[in-house]
């Protein structure tokens, strides 16, 4: 999923928020056009900032039990006396971290709902009330005015050129949208894996050198009991949220193939459905660091367009341009 960036024109504006009204699909309108006028603009930063502000609550767990950890690995190295009164305090970060999750998760959870009606506006689909009711235009605004990022990059959110019919264009956002998020995952998730190894690997080897006794050897463990249960934990979550993405990404694969080739009709019920689930994965998803998306975006840019290119040679050769005589299925 393409879960972060892009918007410009009009939108661009440094106070450019969600005061008008929502757009509604007229002719000649089209993805590129809607995902960045002033409404699209300001649902996207709102959603940016939600997440940043969770992505605050992460990055304070991280670090209470990456502190925690260290504490303990130097009392282990240097003064394992120390051990008594550090081991129970590293266990008890690791409980609160766990607690300050439900605070994080509340953001997750807004951001994913802002999302949802950035996507289902610009496509344009019907809000399913199944999924909770939109939030506030108030409410937007003021999150969209607290975001201090850089709003040209929240231009062209979606890379699907002008001219390709619907519901071709809907299916290209929602691949790209899990295939973005999905590598992301992935490659977070083997990240962390390193570092639990390191962490396991050097706690082992410093009470191996230290000819610890069992009963000190347990207490060089707690303080590194938070930064383990946060760590596995966090790969566990990546990794199945990213199979998730990828068995949702097969399933939408099938259904632009059928489009293509004409062997069936996506309804707007299909691209619904698959819109619950994308909306569902968002607000059940674990956060990646911003340091670690920045890294990363660049190469999964490059790596959408291209792909986004050749399905767009593909709808381009059996029929999935638009053109002048007529367009076929689009919603009114």
């Amino acid at each position: 999923m393409r879960k972060l960036m892009d918007a410009e024109s009009e939108a661009r504006e440094p106070d450019a928020g969600v005061n008008g009204p929502c757009p509604t699909q007229v002719a000649g309108d089209s993805i590129p056009v809607r995902q960045n006028n002033r409404w699209s603009t300001g649902l996207l930063a709102a959603q940016r900032q939600r997440y940043l502000e969770a992505k605050k609550w992460r990055s304070l767990r991280f670090w209470a039990v990456a502190v925690a950890a260290v504490l303990g690995l130097s009392a282990t190295a240097f003064a394992p006396s120390l051990l008594i009164p550090i081991g129970p305090i590293g266990a008890i970060v690791g409980a609160a971290q766990w607690l300050a999750g439900f605070l994080e998760r509340r953001h997750i959870q807004a951001g994913a709902n802002i999302q949802e009606q950035f996507d289902t506006s610009v496509y344009p689909l019907e809000w399913n009330p199944l999924l909770g009711e939109k939030i506030d235009a108030e409410d937007i605004a003021a999150a969209a005015k607290r975001f201090r990022g850089d709003r040209g990059l929240l231009a062209n959110w979606y890379a699907v050129p002008d001219g390709i019919r619907w519901p071709l264009d809907v299916l290209i956002c929602q691949r790209s949208n899990l295939r973005w998020d999905s590598a992301l995952r992935y490659a977070y998730s083997n990240t962390i894996l390193l570092g639990l190894a390191t962490l396991a690997v050097s706690t082992v080897g410093v009470g191996i050198a230290k000819d610890l006794s069992l009963e000190e050897f347990v207490l060089a463990l707690l303080p590194s009991t938070g930064a383990f249960i946060f760590g596995i934990e966090a790969v566990c979550s990546h990794r199945q949220h990213s199979a998730s993405q990828r068995e949702l990404k097969r399933h939408i694969e099938t259904a632009w193939l059928d489009a293509i080739q004409g062997l069936q009709t996506t309804a707007d019920g299909k691209l619904r459905a698959i819109q619950d689930r994308i909306h569902h994965l968002r607000t059940a998803a674990p956060l990646v660091p911003e340091w670690f998306y920045w890294r990363r975006r660049d190469d999964y840019e490059q790596q959408m367009r291209f792909a986004v290119e050749q399905m767009a040679r593909d709808a381009a050769t059996c029929g999935g341009r638009e053109h002048e005589e007529a367009s076929t299925g689009g919603p009114p």
